[in-house]
């Protein structure tokens, strides 16, 4: 009875994962949804819609300078080899993405609703840096920064090998995309560790945001949840368990066994794209 009576309720957990969410500081490890994106059978198609989208969402003056700037990195050349291919649809997506921001962003240039939009991130920021938003400020962040860089590079080490042997020697050895998908367990298991290990909260000791969530070293923030101080523990373990569940660590797994299980299909992928300048 003990134990049950000091279990936090599911609403006390959810405001102090809120918490976290708004103030930017839940971890993040996972396969960037680009690469799971991109590096598919469906890369292609993907392509396609987010030059479409970009096309519609950018005004006409925007449009133009983004046109410019793709002439100007093709030379005139409306055909991109392989580009709907890979890592190839990849670099174009990125391209694309950093281009559209650029125009976004500058000074004078309004967007289709007449009023510049805010901001957009940094593409490779977002694949390969744990915290887009800050500079990594401690050894914990440069672990965290570690854990998705290996995770996202090494799914775009299996393409760029992949589209190696596409265009030079098809009958080289395979990367073992399942020797990346062995080795995420252990990964896994050391990240949830570590977790364990540096979540750590305590609730308000008068009213008002006086209680405590660290989520990592230095990087912590003030609430006002309220509840006993028995449920901390608990408290942790469930924060901890959000925190994973929400990256969809599962995607990573999932997409290493794609690769392997798709390896002649992906090989087999030879299409081009064409830009609408």
């Amino acid at each position: 009875m003990g134990n049950q009576s000091c279990s936090p309720s599911l609403k006390t957990v959810d405001c102090l994962y809120q918490v976290v969410s708004y103030a930017g500081l839940v971890p993040d490890t996972s396969l960037d949804t680009s690469l799971d994106t991109f590096l598919s059978l469906n890369s292609s198609w993907a392509l396609e819609q987010q030059y479409s989208s970009l096309q519609q969402n950018l005004s006409q003056q925007q449009m133009s300078a983004f046109n410019r700037d793709l002439q100007t990195t093709f030379r005139g050349s409306t055909t991109v080899s392989y580009g709907g291919v890979g890592v190839v649809s990849l670099a174009l997506s990125v391209l694309f993405e950093v281009l559209a921001h650029h125009q976004r962003t500058q000074p004078g240039l309004r967007g289709p609703q007449g009023s510049p939009p805010p901001p957009e991130p940094d593409p490779i920021r977002r694949m390969f840096v744990a915290d887009g938003t800050s500079e990594v400020g401690s050894i914990v962040s440069e672990f965290l920064k570690q854990v998705k860089q290996w995770v996202n590079g090494a799914a775009l080490h299996v393409h760029i090998f992949l589209h190696w042997k596409r265009l030079t020697d098809p009958s080289a050895g395979d990367v073992d995309s399942l020797k990346y998908l062995q080795a995420m367990e252990p990964l896994l298991k050391t990240y949830t560790q570590f977790l364990h290990r540096t979540v750590r909260e305590t609730p308000p000791s008068a009213p008002g945001p006086t209680g405590l969530l660290v989520v990592e070293p230095l990087r912590n923030v003030t609430h006002g949840v309220q509840h006993r101080t028995c449920e901390s523990a608990a408290i942790q373990r469930a924060l901890v368990e959000r925190f994973l569940s929400v990256q969809d660590v599962q995607r990573g797994k999932d997409f290493f066994q794609s690769s392997q299980d798709h390896h002649d299909s992906l090989m087999a992928q030879q299409a081009d794209f064409m830009l609408k300048m």
